[in-house]
């Protein structure tokens, strides 16, 4: 929402193109963070058009006689910005009802609230992960690269958008490249050097940038990428005492291809082709075997849906909150 109370992200008429806000954030850091524009968070998107996002799982939770509460964060900020955020919310109604929440994430949701236990294990009851990307992986690379379109919409979330997305940095892996030359040759990256992003002319450093706009850029990730590392090394962390834990189960897939790596391809947009390599079973969005955290998994439900609809089948859902909220 802006500070009139108008939706700025996602209506019909910003997938049709009838409206397209920025929603770049600043470039420019403090010691507080990434600047603020004068957008805030106001609940879960519900839909899309015709595409049904978190509408079925929060007409049910609504619908039950316990409270359910969303939390509702700007996705496009430092997930450690997030994560704290996030801990502050799980006291809150720790204290007011005198028993900690059951947790149910999608995707980089689940990445912070298990980041969030690493602090405090008894701020969830029970946590169940819908296609969280627990293990880093390329999955979000073409966006990133090539801008996200929303319907006919492909200027809201542009390379330079998400460029300035802070939470975006934070899915890549801490280790491995997984670039390729076109003739299999892997190349050496790490995700969060700038001097290997630009190198490789990645996102974008895939622009024409006049010198201003890169220095900003190279500036903004001097803070971003440090940012984005510190939350991956959290998510990629087995728990020091995985006792003290609450008990996780996931809702995963396996019925779609999955990107694991990239290769060079000058004939391509962006200089790379992100179908030409092997792919894996998941989700279409993240690997099934990057679907596990650091720690045992009680149960699994495994569903033929897409990333984005994981949390559709309600059955499913309530099915999944009844059992772990029995372990």
């Amino acid at each position: 929402m802006d500070e009139q109370g108008t939706c700025v992200w996602a209506e019909a008429r910003h997938a049709l193109r009838w409206a397209s806000p920025s929603l770049q954030l600043p470039g420019v850091w403090t010691a507080d963070g990434q600047n603020r524009d004068s957008y805030r968070a106001d609940g879960a998107l519900r839909s899309i058009l015709w595409a049904t996002i978190y509408r079925p799982i929060l007409d049910w939770g609504t619908s039950q006689k316990r409270p359910f509460y969303v939390f509702a964060y700007d996705w496009r900020r430092s997930n450690m910005e997030t994560m704290r955020i996030l801990q502050e919310f799980l006291r809150s109604l720790k204290q007011k009802h005198g028993v900690s929440p059951q947790v149910i994430a999608h995707s980089m949701g689940g990445m912070l609230i298990y980041a969030a236990l690493h602090d405090d294990p008894t701020l969830a009851q029970s946590v169940i992960a819908a296609g969280t990307p627990f293990g880093a992986g390329l999955g979000l690379l073409e966006s990133i690269h090539l801008g996200s379109p929303l319907g006919l919409n492909r200027t809201i979330l542009d390379v330079k958008t998400l460029g300035y997305m802070t939470s975006v940095y934070s899915f890549f892996p801490a280790t491995a490249s997984r670039l390729h030359m076109a003739d299999g040759t892997e190349i050496q990256h790490n995700w969060y050097s700038i001097e290997d992003w630009e190198q490789q002319r990645l996102g974008m450093f895939s622009l024409s940038l006049d010198e201003k706009e890169r220095h900003l850029y190279r500036e903004h990730l001097t803070r971003a990428l440090p940012e984005a590392r510190q939350f991956r090394d959290r998510v990629d962390a087995p728990p020091s005492d995985p006792s003290t834990w609450p008990p996780f189960g996931l809702i995963t897939a396996t019925q779609f291809k999955t990107i694991f790596s990239v290769a060079r391809d000058p004939t391509r947009k962006g200089g790379w082709n992100f179908t030409s390599r092997e792919m894996f079973p998941g989700d279409g969005t993240v690997m099934y075997e990057y679907m596990f955290p650091q720690l045992w998994v009680e149960r699994n439900w495994r569903l033929k849906l897409r990333h984005r609809y994981l949390l559709n089948s309600v059955s499913h859902t309530a099915k999944a909150i009844e059992t772990m909220a029995a372990l």
